[in-house]
């Protein structure tokens, strides 16, 4: 799962922090989010995988042998949620969790500067999660005041049959009160935050028992050594971030900015991405990865406590 300090970070524009809106991607002083760059609207119809999104959104998706989870239903359409997109660890568990309590989800939701573009969360690989989940994708451009921004975007999405919204935000940042609560809540949308105030160990042990592959994106070098970039978030990662990082100020779940993630691969995909001829891109507090190539690729077998690669080498 947004303000100046961070934006000098992590993007190439100042969005305000939604203290709440989605996990990792949040500058500082406004609305905590990377919901991203430029949208090129996803097509209502779209192939993935070799099957329709229709047939793709019709059909219940087995994440575990006691718990069939569903996308979108059109039963369900007055329980609608659209889930606050960062393609992030928190946002992506926020959606299985969402959808595992027998919530449709028929959108996910971007928000993203009127210029520039975030460098934790590039908008082609959050394009191909949604093309790789069924699920349509919907990048909108905000500026200030912040406020009333947000208040447009979700009387839309309130016309449009949409009855709550769904955040990966963990914890308060800087004891600020939740940005996207404030505002769609007094608009008479639901707010679901499936992560709010769990514990930070069991959020990585929850997203390695689901078996979510997910990759280190972005690094705060002021926190986390820079070899961190790239790296697997296996039950290896998520044992040192509970020890020697957590007993240096480090939040394990990077709730403070300290790492960024994509995720390549969850049990709702229908696809995984491949990452290939990965490089560095290097600043003098941070780093982080960009993706020469990502596509979508067929599903691995699975193998518990193994890790496979990407496709891809960093440079």
């Amino acid at each position: 799962m947004v303000g100046a300090r961070w934006a000098e970070r992590n993007c190439d524009a100042t969005l305000p922090r939604i203290a709440g809106a989605c996990n990792t991607e949040t500058p500082s002083a406004g609305p905590k989010c990377c919901h991203t760059t430029r949208c090129r609207a996803m097509p209502d119809f779209m192939e993935v995988a070799g099957e329709s999104r229709a047939t793709i959104l019709a059909r219940t998706i087995s994440c575990s042998p006691r718990m069939p989870v569903r996308l979108w239903s059109k039963k369900q359409s007055s329980r609608n949620v659209a889930v606050l997109w960062t393609g992030g660890k928190d946002s992506a568990l926020a959606l299985h969790e969402v959808c595992a309590k027998g919530r449709s989800v028929p959108t996910l939701v971007t928000f993203a500067p009127r210029r520039g573009t975030f460098r934790a969360h590039p908008v082609r690989v959050m394009r191909l999660q949604a093309k790789a989940l069924g699920v349509r994708h919907r990048v909108f451009h905000l500026g200030p005041p912040y406020r009333a921004a947000y208040q447009r975007v979700f009387r839309r999405l309130l016309r449009e049959g949409i009855t709550a919204v769904a955040t990966g935000d963990i914890d308060r940042i800087e004891n600020r009160t939740n940005w996207v609560r404030s505002i769609a809540a007094p608009m008479g949308l639901e707010v679901l935050m499936p992560l709010w105030h769990r514990s930070r160990t069991g959020i990585l042990r929850r997203l390695r028992a689901l078996e979510f592959d997910v990759v280190v994106s972005y690094v705060d070098t002021t926190r986390l050594p820079e070899d961190w970039v790239g790296r697997r978030l296996d039950w290896s990662a998520a044992k040192e971030l509970e020890t020697a990082f957590s007993s240096r100020g480090v939040d394990p779940a990077g709730e403070n900015g300290e790492y960024h993630t994509w995720v390549l691969n969850a049990p709702l995909f229908r696809a995984r991405l491949s990452l290939e001829r990965l490089s560095i891109e290097r600043r003098p507090k941070s780093c982080w990865l960009r993706p020469g190539r990502v596509a979508l690729a067929s599903k691995l077998p699975r193998q518990r406590g193994t890790k496979h690669s990407s496709g891809g080498r960093r440079k």
